[in-house]
């Protein structure tokens, strides 16, 4: 049983899933999906969109059926200590791949930018120190330093976005499904694994002080899909479909497009903030649930776990392959392999809240 103090709102939830995703939704699988679904990338996006409010639907569902109890504990008492164990194993596993991809392509893109000469291994080190203290000092302290990033982040968004307008040909977003819909349907796929990253509500339910509602979820996955579109309908409309997919950091060129006349330019440096933010909150918000797997309370066992995982993720980091291999290993491992992961979590819950009642109904 959390203590009260341990809690956060909806509200925060939901700010929290914005900001975690947004690094993974607005940088991360841009260039992937445009190398994937070229025009068709922003189709994709809104054609994933609709179907995934079914998805949401059945995590309102596992929440109501599982009483908001914490996942691991829920299942010891309904399916076995070995299935709950498995369960948590898997979903570990997962959350450890997403706090290592989103650390290596952060600092990666640090390094490239505008710190060229730091060693990659100190940026690492001191990038996953702070999100490991983050973790430590728990899910408000989390949730109250992300609401007072998150505004400057949004501001910044709405200023590039609007600076960049006399920058954008949107005719050039059309036309779509030129090359018949399998472009469309791979572009779906890249999609769908950033939407599916709503799942994470639910290793955080019983953190969660008010009710879960599907509206509150509806419109969060709303923001995810804006996340994707902002950035990749205004790639697309100013530098063209293929340009737009040859970019590595595609939001961060179109941040360097950005000038004030002929006295003011440069304003890119912005976006390290934004970079940054989205980063450590996703990253620390990640951290502090892989405990919350294992029902480790405050204390020594969850202070060396969280230690032991930072390590590890510093690393992996570590392991010599080059950015296209990193890149490579996202489109044809990790998207694929966590989409599926994802999927395999979702099912298994919902079998288990399906299943039970009708279990005790027999045994009575």
């Amino acid at each position: 049983m959390t203590r009260n103090e341990d809690k956060i709102s909806l509200l925060q939830t939901c700010f929290i899933l914005v900001s975690s995703a947004g690094i993974f939704d607005h940088v991360m699988i841009i260039p992937i999906l445009l190398q994937e679904a070229g025009r068709d990338a922003w189709v994709s996006v809104l054609s994933t969109f609709f179907p995934f409010v079914a998805w949401i639907y059945l995590l309102v569902y596992i929440i109501r059926k599982t009483g908001k109890q914490q996942l691991s504990v829920w299942l010891q008492q309904h399916a076995g200590t070995g299935i709950a164990r498995i369960f948590s194993f898997l979903a570990a596993l997962q959350l450890f791949s997403m706090a290592a991809v989103t650390l290596r392509d952060t600092t990666v893109w640090t390094n490239v930018t505008y710190l060229p000469k730091t060693p990659n291994l100190l940026l690492v080190f001191l990038f996953a120190s702070v999100c490991f203290y983050a973790a430590y000092s728990g899910i408000q302290t989390i949730a109250i330093v992300n609401g007072v990033l998150l505004s400057f982040v949004i501001l910044f968004g709405l200023f590039v976005a609007i600076s960049n307008i006399p920058n954008k040909d949107y005719t050039l977003l059309f036309p779509v499904l030129a090359h018949g819909l399998d472009p469309l349907l791979r572009g779906m796929q890249i999609t769908a694994v950033a939407f599916s990253e709503l799942i994470l509500v639910l290793f955080i339910q019983h953190r969660i002080r008010s009710t879960v509602t599907a509206r509150a979820l509806i419109l969060t996955c709303a923001v995810y899909a804006n996340l994707i579109l902002s950035p990749l309908t205004g790639a697309i409309a100013e530098f063209g479909t293929s340009e737009a997919a040859s970019l590595r950091f595609t939001a961060f060129e179109e941040w360097r497009l950005v000038t004030f006349g002929h006295y003011l330019e440069h304003v890119d440096f912005l976006s390290v903030y934004q970079w940054l933010v989205g980063s450590f909150i996703r990253i620390s918000f990640i951290l502090f649930l892989l405990p919350e797997v294992f029902q480790l309370p405050a204390g020594k066992k969850r202070t060396v776990l969280l230690l032991t995982v930072s390590a590890v993720m510093v690393a992996v980091t570590q392991i010599p392959v080059s950015d296209m291999q990193f890149v490579r290993f996202l489109k044809n491992i990790f998207l694929p392999v966590s989409l599926a992961l994802t999927i395999v979590l979702l099912l298994f819950l919902t079998i288990v809240t399906i299943v039970m009642p009708y279990r005790k109904v027999m045994k009575r």
